[in-house]
This record gives C-alpha cells, structure tokens and sequence, in this order.
C-alpha cells in the first residue's frame, strides 16, 4: 500500500554511497538552480541533448528551464544527484515527473545523467528516489517515451522489467508498475537487483 498521498513531507537530503564507490547527494532542484541546470545541459553531449529532447537544442532557457526547475512536489517532482566532494560541479544528473492530467495514478518520468557519470548507476538510483517519491502521492505506473535509436535506455528499461510499445517506428512506449505487489517481477539483473536494493533502503543506505 502506498503511504499517505497527503502527506508530501520531504525526507533529509542523503548522501549515498553508488556501487563503484562514490558518492552522491541526492536533493530536489528548485528555480535557485537554473545557473546550474543551464551548465549542466551546457556539458551534455549532442547524442544526450538530442535522445532527452528529441531534438538538436542547443540552449536550455525561458520557459523550458523555467519548468525543469519549478515542481509542486505533488504533481511535478525534480530531483538531483550532487557530487558533495565538488560542490562547484554542476551535477550528475537530475530526474523528474509529471503525473498524468487524465489520470492520476501514472506520471511520465525522465531521467539525464552528465555523459561522465554514466554507467556508474546513477541513473537507477535517481530512478529510484523518483520512485519513492511517486508511491508517497499515490502514483502507480511510470511512464518512458524514447527514441527507437536510444538502445541503452531501451535496454535498461528492459533490464528493469518495463513493458515496452515500439508501435510508431519513432519512439518507444515503456511502463514500469511502481506497486509493491510488481517487486517481484523485477528481473534479476544487475540493473533490476540495484534497483530493488535502493528501493529496499530509501534513497539508498547511508
């Protein structure tokens, strides 16, 4: 069972330790972060830009940052993983979700992770923090639309027990059911026993 969907209270701001030994800060980003968010994307490669917005952008500003940076906490939630031994980074990586207007049990998530933080985790563990977050508000299904020549998100969605709809040819449809009865079906796999293992410690063991 989901906790109390009215009670949005934001937990300590962890740091948690990732599997090859760093470290992460997880907190949520607010409007005071645009300087950082807008250097962060400034450091993204082409390939990252281009498979997060489906387009060749080249300047993150105006309205867009104005809404990557500015959650309710209920029905829009941003979170960061923050390098805490250099606080001048711009960070590891951010994530975020926007529940559905016709249906409030789902909310279309996405995650960037800075190119030289891949394939550290990070983006499991925010994914993770997402996830929590989520059940709190009473949010059931997670939601991933990716370009069909994004193979590594695909696959780690896949690795993660997602169900994916590549109907278009375009873009990839994938669910993830966040209920606890759906633990269970979460593949054995190196990305699903982390997932499991952040999910079983809340935001990650101190």
């Amino acid at each position: 069972m989901p906790d109390d969907p009215t009670d949005t209270t934001t937990p300590p701001n962890p740091v948690v330790t990732l599997p090859d030994g760093g470290r992460a800060l997880l907190r949520p980003l607010t409007p005071a972060d645009k300087p950082r968010v807008r250097e962060a994307f400034r450091r993204l490669s082409r390939q990252s830009r281009y498979h997060r917005f489906f387009t060749p952008l080249e300047v993150l500003d105006g309205k867009l940052l104005d809404r990557l940076t500015s959650a309710d906490g209920i029905d829009h939630v941003v979170w960061a993983a923050l390098d805490p031994d250099h606080p001048d980074d711009p960070g590891m990586g951010a994530s975020s979700f926007w529940r559905s207007r016709t249906d409030p049990s789902e909310a279309e998530f996405s995650i960037t992770v800075a190119d030289e933080h891949q394939g550290r985790g990070v983006g499991t563990l925010l994914l993770a923090t997402l996830w929590l977050q989520a059940r709190r508000l009473g949010i059931e299904r997670f939601r991933l639309i990716a370009l069909t020549e994004n193979f590594p998100v695909i696959h780690w969605m896949e690795s993660l027990g997602a169900t994916i709809v590549c109907d278009d040819g375009a873009t990839c449809d994938m669910i993830l059911d966040l209920r606890d009865e759906a633990r269970d079906r979460i593949p054995m796999t190196p990305e699903g026993d982390s997932l499991l293992a952040w999910l079983s410690h809340p935001f990650g063991p101190s």
